[in-house]
């Protein structure tokens, strides 16, 4: 059975994240904020959403990163019971009308990862979208599957004891990096990916954290690595492919 609870990390996004809160308890869930490294006014805002919706509230010293924030965040559910966690941005840009879509595909697929397809609105930057097919692209080769459609979304649905025992056996980049490799490592592993349609609506009162130069170059750098340790899971993935194929057939 699905036991199911919510991390939000939050990095300067502290005033846009009471929506994101209130519809999450909506759906019944629990839910793990991280505070990875909130200042000033910021910080309060976030403090006073987490204590108003009644959220458990976790704090880094620093910014460490997103993925930083997940790896705490993900082991607080483990010591709680959860079996799967539910990774949602705190700037409220995804239409979480669509959960409950999310939470029955899980449950249908309890051993996947299951993420949101973005859909993009024509407010939404040019530079965003183009970045995202790109790296998409570098993903396929990566893992010789156009399965992974969709590999920078933070809105997702991981089963805790197959992510937990990846971050045992691999260091996962802990910035922008992270939702990229988590996703082509988890599938390297043998998990299949499935997909919920969810809209991005990009508002005008929201600062990205994605820093241009800095993270793009760190997502360059992870797809050089992910493409010299591709060889060593070709076996299974080719193998993984011909079984895909002998069931369609």
């Amino acid at each position: 059975m699905l036991k199911l609870c919510a991390l939000v990390p939050c990095y300067r996004h502290g005033a846009l994240i009471a929506p994101v809160l209130q519809q999450l308890k909506q759906q019944g869930l629990a839910v793990v904020v991280v505070d990875d490294g909130c200042e000033g006014a910021d910080k309060a805002a976030l403090h006073a959403a987490c204590a108003q919706a009644g959220v458990k509230l976790l704090q880094h010293p620093y910014n460490q990163g997103k993925g930083a924030a997940f790896m705490t965040g993900m082991q607080a559910a483990i010591a709680h019971g959860y079996t799967h966690l539910l990774q949602v941005d705190a700037d409220g840009q995804h239409d979480l009308n669509y959960l409950p879509q999310l939470i029955a595909k899980a449950e249908q697929y309890p051993q996947a990862v299951i993420s949101a397809l973005q859909i993009f609105g024509p407010e939404a930057p040019k530079a965003r979208v183009y970045g995202r097919q790109i790296t998409n692209f570098w993903v396929m080769v990566e893992t010789l599957s156009t399965k992974l459609k969709e590999s920078m979304c933070g809105m997702r649905i991981y089963p805790l004891a197959a992510t937990a025992k990846l971050a045992s056996q691999v260091h996962i980049g802990r910035g922008m990096d992270f939702d990229i490799e988590i996703l082509v490592r988890l599938f390297w592993q043998g998990l299949d990916v499935h997909y919920v349609k969810v809209p991005v609506h990009y508002r005008q009162d929201n600062s990205s954290n994605f820093h241009p130069l800095r993270d793009n170059l760190k997502i360059s750098w992870l797809h050089t690595r992910l493409c010299c340790a591709m060889p060593w899971h070709l076996k299974a993935l080719l193998g993984r492919k011909l079984a895909s194929r002998n069931l369609q057939a």
